[in-house]
């Protein structure tokens, strides 16, 4: 049977197109009404009474299982001072969401207190030294634990660890230093891995989201890999894969990375719905946290310059073994140190073992110069970034790095000028999913204030849905089947009660879609 969906305004790219039929879970024909209508032999007839349609967000890096995980913890986002802080932890303490052992909690932004510094120890210690409390920054980078939970994970002031740092007098934790909280080592079953990926997706399809390029190998079973990818599997044998999964291998050391490869996962596609991706390697921290490893100290702290989680050769090491492997990769670099030594192991490895079509991708890509970009072009190198991020780091980045710097950075509109392949993700947990706040923010560089940061940076609403659409499909070799509404690609489609060509500003984008179709079967 053939569902025709008519009376709607389908964007098809630099055109739009008014009615399509789906049959066998792909687009078999898109164009104007009468002409659709006459090609129309059975099946449901769908009148969706002049919405916008276009094609499913494809989220180009973020975390399913983590999204999930926040989502039932101590939320942060809104404290803005120690104090503050404080009451938000005793009331969970005395709630009935505590589950009687730890306090956790994400989401904080020291930025945006009153005195703008990290809380310590000390100040988790007021609202209890016996119960072990854990509050991590909004970035994921950063956490602070007080006394009680350094003493459960066997923290000591001796304690080191490669790539990250610990301060036991202050309890704050960077990096990889972050491994070593006794939070990261909890059991949990694949039974409830599964229930929070079943809620993960559902959540994001109230936003149209029909594809999640997802970083969750070693989030819920560090010790085991092959655990999550058996739950992915299940899910997608049980038909309860409400999106697709493109997985991103977050596979941290060699040893790993060869047991992923022995075991035949570069690549594998298992379904339409569930395909392994990129190897993922995280190089540095965040801009916020002071983290990302900068060439020069930062502007307001000039003790430091950041942090880089591997040297040169550890680096180059992972890339050369992916890259044989016929793996693409993606790495997570922020500051231009950084993005100078993802962009060294390219070129390192692709001058030794030249492969044209490798789709090696730079997460985040935010603190660039025009050299960093025509080289990331030069080797071919994507970028998938997250313009929501402006947001907040409009607020902080001429501070962290000087303004000469801060207006050659989160340069959208440079990278897809220098033909660089630009996909736009959200990073969930650390920013929502919604795409719609993305999508404002490329578009017009501006925070829910009005403040504005290099207009000359923005993106036009076409490039940026495509960016999320479209370009996003390349980044995992999918541009034939998924990404737009063409005939011949699979039915995956967000139905909008706006058209977000007229209403983006501030509070007239949509909130949510109003449905969401995957492979031609209603998901939200």
């Amino acid at each position: 049977m053939t569902d025709l969906y008519y009376n709607a305004k389908f964007f098809v790219g630099g055109s739009f197109a008014d009615a399509v039929l789906v049959e066998d879970g792909r687009f078999v024909f898109v164009g104007g009404q009468a002409e659709t209508f006459a090609r129309h032999t059975g099946g449901a007839i769908v009148d969706l009474h002049g919405a916008m349609v276009v094609p499913g967000f494809n989220d180009s890096h973020m975390h399913l299982y983590g999204m999930a995980f926040v989502m039932e913890r101590l939320a942060l986002q809104d404290v803005t001072s120690v104090g503050m802080l404080q009451e938000k932890l005793r009331a969970y303490l005395h709630s009935p969401a505590y589950n009687g052992d730890f306090i956790a909690g994400r989401g904080f932004n020291q930025d945006f207190f009153d005195v703008k510094a990290f809380p310590t120890k000390a100040d988790l210690d007021q609202v209890s030294k016996d119960i072990p409390i854990i509050v991590t920054r909004v970035c994921g980078h950063i956490a602070i634990a007080n006394t009680a939970a350094l003493l459960r994970s066997n923290i000591d002031e001796s304690t080191l660890i490669d790539g990250g740092e610990i301060d036991f007098h202050t309890g704050l934790l960077t990096e990889k230093a972050l491994g070593c909280l006794f939070t990261s080592d909890l059991g949990t079953t694949k039974d409830e891995v599964r229930r929070l990926l079943i809620k993960g997706m559902d959540y994001a399809n109230r936003y149209g989201v029909t594809t999640l390029q997802t970083d969750d190998l070693m989030h819920a079973f560090p010790a085991d890999f092959e655990k999550m990818i058996e739950v992915y599997r299940e899910l997608d044998e049980q038909g309860l894969l409400t999106v697709r999964i493109r997985a991103q291998s977050n596979l941290p050391t060699l040893e790993l990375l060869k047991k992923y490869i022995a075991k035949g996962y570069p690549n594998k596609v298992y379904s339409d719905r569930l395909k392994m991706g990129p190897l993922k390697i995280l190089t540095d921290g965040t801009l916020g946290a002071r983290t990302a490893a900068m060439s020069a100290p930062y502007k307001d702290d000039p003790a430091t310059k950041g942090l880089l989680t591997y040297t040169d050769e550890e680096l180059y090491d992972l890339v050369k073994t992916a890259h044989l492997a016929n793996m693409s990769v993606a790495m997570h670099a922020i500051g231009d140190r950084a993005l100078t030594q993802v962009l060294d192991a390219y070129e390192r490895v692709l001058n030794e073992y030249p492969r044209k079509d490798h789709r090696h991708t730079i997460i985040h890509c935010q603190i660039t110069t025009k050299a960093i970009l025509e080289r990331m072009a030069r080797l071919g190198v994507y970028a998938a970034v997250q313009p929501v991020f402006i947001d907040v780091d409009m607020n902080v980045v001429k501070a962290r790095v000087g303004n000469k710097l801060a207006m050659t950075s989160y340069a959208w509109k440079t990278m897809q000028d220098l033909g660089i392949n630009v996909a736009i993700g959200t990073d969930a947990p650390v920013e929502d999913v919604n795409p719609f706040e993305n999508i404002r923010t490329a578009v017009y560089r501006s925070n829910q204030s009005g403040r504005v940061y290099n207009r000359r940076e923005k993106m036009s609403v076409a490039d940026a849905i495509l960016a999320y659409t479209k370009y996003s499909a390349r980044q995992t070799r999918d541009e034939n089947e998924l990404g737009e509404i063409k005939v011949g690609h699979y039915a995956d489609f967000a139905v909008l009660n706006r058209n977000v060509f007229k209403h983006l500003k501030n509070d007239a984008y949509p909130k949510r879609a109003m449905m969401t179709f995957l492979g031609g079967k209603r998901v939200y």
